[in-house]
């Protein structure tokens, strides 16, 4: 059975994917890590940062790349941002 996870892109991704949010299926088994999650939005939008310059956040939280997602949960990938 597959569930739904929010993904939020931010920065130069929401230019990327065309959009600042959207809604991904899962596995409902927790077998899909959000690692996981990033490599597939990434190959699918054409992300140039990798995951050495990204930060996974999960339900508002930040997390590793290795952390289960469940279904409902929100996932944002926060690229670098430059402020002065």
């Amino acid at each position: 059975m597959a569930e739904t996870v929010t993904v939020r892109y931010f920065a130069e991704f929401r230019e990327q994917a065309a959009t600042d949010s959207e809604e991904r299926r899962i596995a409902s088994d927790g077998l899909v890590s959000a690692g996981m999650l990033f490599d597939e939005v990434a190959a699918e939008y054409g992300f140039l940062l990798g995951r050495d310059s990204v930060r996974p956040a999960v339900n508002g939280r930040y997390a590793d790349w290795e952390h289960p997602l469940r279904p409902d949960d929100e996932v944002a990938f926060l690229p670098p941002v430059a402020g002065g």
